[in-house]
């Protein structure tokens, strides 16, 4: 692990470091499809595999939820340590190879287990992403790097529901008139939500580099500050409980992958 305490990027280091925000922004949009494209595909997949709607939500909300938001501080802890290019390609391959065999799924149990790798894949790409932000930026430069990120998953949520439903329905259409190749609407969506991560994951494993981690200047110790508190786990179990529990709610009408994001 290098750090350094490199001044200002020069132009060409901050072109290459928009053009990594770039490529995350549209993983965290491709994560966000992945995961909330199942709800758009509710009937086929019932009528594929007889699902109910509680196993829909399970599908849909529990699987993901619990293993995103257990795994959350463990890989977040991971990023500080790791290479984060590395981890963000394994995540990115492993969800997006979750979501290209969900369109060949033979059973309810096996969707459920794919659906807990597309959350143990798309886990890592958000703490390790900020990281990235850290050091590829100046302080002066990172908080709108950082503001972008954070605003990627609403973002990518919109278009997950006004651009999937369209995508749906337009493979509904063709299927219904005799294409697909043999495979059912279902199939296809999964496999056209799959792909372009993939894509992404190795454009992005070609393209960016992993930076220099920045030595970060020593902060004294304020006592009855909130930095004193932040560190202990009563403060984030009462926060990952309250804000990931309507997640873990196994109805469809929750939609838990979108808030969780």
């Amino acid at each position: 692990m290098t750090y350094s305490d490199a001044p200002e990027p020069l132009n060409k280091t901050i072109k290459g470091a928009w053009w990594t925000i770039s490529l995350l922004v549209l993983l965290l949009i491709m994560s966000i499809l992945d995961r909330v494209i199942i709800a758009l595909i509710r009937q086929p997949l019932g009528d594929a595999f007889g699902i109910s709607d509680l196993q829909f939500g399970l599908l849909f909300g529990t699987a993901f939820a619990v293993f995103y938001a257990t795994l959350g501080l463990p890989v977040a802890r991971l990023a500080d340590k790791w290479n984060r290019k590395y981890l963000i390609l394994t995540g990115t391959f492993l969800w997006g190879l979750c979501t290209l065999k969900s369109g060949f799924a033979t059973s309810f149990e096996e969707l459920l287990i794919l659906r807990v790798g597309l959350a143990v894949g798309e886990v890592a790409l958000f703490p390790a992403a900020h990281s990235l932000v850290a050091d590829l930026f100046s302080e002066r430069k990172r908080v709108r790097a950082a503001s972008i990120l954070a605003a990627t998953p609403f973002l990518g949520g919109a278009l997950t529901f006004l651009g999937g439903g369209y995508l749906v329905s337009a493979i509904t259409s063709y299927v219904a008139q005799g294409g697909g190749w043999g495979l059912q609407d279902w199939q296809i969506v999964f496999l056209m939500a799959g792909a372009p991560t993939i894509i992404l994951g190795v454009i992005f494993g070609i393209t960016v580099s992993e930076p220099a981690r920045r030595s970060q200047p020593h902060l004294p110790k304020r006592t009855g500050s909130s930095s004193a508190h932040i560190s202990r786990p009563r403060f984030f179990i009462p926060l990952m409980v309250g804000a990931e529990f309507p997640c873990w709610l196994p109805m469809p009408i929750v939609p838990g992958p979108l808030i969780c994001s």
